[in-house]
C-alpha cells in the first residue's frame, strides 16, 4: 500500500499544478443521491429512482405522457424539499396553468422560452454551473433550431447541424456536475419516421439529435400510452378521463435495463376522486406491494403487516386514507430494490 500511496501523492501533486482533478480510490468517490420520480413502479424499474448528477433521456410518441411524468417528478420533489429549484428550457410553450394542476409550485421554476438551440443550451450550461438548481429540463429537443439551420432558406439543406451542437453540449455539460448541489437533467425527445428506412414490424423510427448523445445519457426511458381510462357519465355516455402511461427503461447504467412500469394519469375530473393532473399513486403502490409480497391475500381479506381490509375496494380506500401506510410500503419496496 505504501507504494500506491506514494504514487497517488506524486501524481496528485502534479495534477494539482495543472488544475486537474485528483486521483482517488473508487471507494471515496461521491455518489449523488437518487431522485424519486413520484411513481413507485418507475422508481423500482430504475433501480431506486432517477440517478442524480446525470442526464436522462425521456422519449416517445407525441402526447404519450413524457412531460407529465417529468412534471410529476418535480412536483413530488418540491413537496419533499422546500428548496428544490428547477430550470426549464421551453422550446415549446410552458403551460403555467397545466403545471399547477400537476402540482407544480411555479415560483420555484425558472423558464427560458426560446427555440434558438445554441442560446438555449448555453443557458442550460450556465444554469448547471451556477449550482442554483436541482433539476434542469430541456423540453423538447426537436423544437430547437440550430443557428446554421435558422440562417438558411427553406430550400437549403442543412445536414446534422443540430447533432453537432448536441455533441458539443454533452462534451461540456459533464463538467458541470458537482457534490455541493447535484442536479438531474431531463432531455425530452420525440420519435420521427426514418426516411428511406424499412422495418418488417412497421414504420421505422429514429430520434433526432444524432447518435453521440445516446452515449451521454445515464438512463433512457421510452414513454407510451398503454390504454385510455374511460368512465360512464350520465347523459354523456362513456368519456375519456385519463390514460395509463407505460415506461420502459431502455438504458440504465445504475441498474438493470429493460424494466417496465406504469401509472394511471388523469387529465379530466374522475368519479374516483382524481383531479386533472393527478396520478393514481395508490394503485401503483398496491401493485408493487403485492408483487413483492408485502401485501397478501387470504380469502376475501387483504393484509399488510397488522392492517387488514375486507375486499380490494376496502384495501384501496384504507391505504388511500393512511399516509403512514403509504410511506411504509414505499420504503419497504425501495429497500427491497436496493438490496437486490
Amino acid at each position: 500500500m505504501a507504494g500506491i500511496d506514494t504514487f497517488l501523492a506524486e501524481q496528485n501533486k502534479a495534477l494539482e499544478k495543472q488544475g486537474l482533478p485528483k486521483l482517488i480510490k473508487a471507494s471515496e468517490k461521491f455518489v449523488a443521491p437518487r431522485v424519486t420520480s413520484g411513481i413507485l413502479s418507475l422508481d423500482t424499474a430504475l433501480g431506486g429512482g432517477w440517478m442524480g448528477n446525470s442526464w436522462v433521456e425521456v422519449y416517445g410518441e407525441s402526447s404519450s405522457g413524457k412531460t407529465s411524468g417529468i412534471l410529476h417528478t418535480i412536483a413530488t420533489n418540491q413537496r419533499l424539499n422546500p428548496e428544490f429549484e428547477t430550470f426549464w428550457l421551453a422550446s415549446e410553450p410552458y403551460d403555467v396553468d397545466w403545471a399547477e394542476k400537476n402540482g407544480i409550485d411555479n415560483s420555484r421554476v425558472t423558464i427560458l422560452e426560446t427555440q434558438h438551440m445554441e442560446a438555449g443550451m448555453q443557458a442550460v450550461l450556465d444554469a448547471a454551473t451556477s449550482k442554483n438548481y436541482d433539476c434542469i429540463v430541456i423540453d423538447s429537443y426537436p423544437a430547437l433550431i440550430a443557428n446554421q439551420e435558422d440562417e438558411k432558406g427553406m430550400d437549403d439543406a442543412v445536414v446534422a447541424a443540430g447533432a453537432r451542437v448536441v455533441g458539443k453540449f454533452f462534451r461540456k455539460v459533464g463538467g458541470t456536475f458537482n457534490e455541493d448541489r447535484p442536479y438531474l437533467g431531463f432531455w425530452v425527445n420525440q420519435f420521427r419516421e426514418k426516411i428511406g428506412g424499412f422495418s418488417p414490424y412497421g414504420t421505422p423510427k429514429t430520434l433526432p439529435g444524432g447518435k453521440a448523445k445516446d452515449f451521454a445519457f445515464y438512463q433512457r426511458v421510452v414513454v407510451s400510452r398503454d390504454d385510455w381510462i374511460k368512465e360512464k357519465v350520465e347523459g354523456q355516455g362513456e368519456i375519456i378521463v385519463g390514460q395509463s402511461i407505460k415506461f420502459k427503461v431502455e438504458k440504465n447504467k445504475a441498474g438493470a435495463p429493460q424494466k417496465t412500469a406504469a401509472t394511471d394519469f388523469y387529465f379530466e375530473y374522475s368519479q374516483k376522486g382524481f383531479n386533472p393532473g393527478e396520478h393514481d399513486s395508490v394503485k401503483d403502490m398496491i401493485t408493487m406491494g403485492v408483487m413483492f409480497k408485502f401485501i397478501t391475500r387470504a380469502g376475501a381479506y387483504y393484509r399488510f403487516g397488522e392492517h387488514q381490509w375486507q375486499g380490494r375496494d376496502g384495501m384501496v380506500q384504507g391505504i388511500r386514507e393512511d399516509l403512514d401506510i403509504q410511506d411504509e410500503i414505499r420504503k419497504l419496496v425501495l429497500d427491497k430494490v436496493k438490496n437486490g
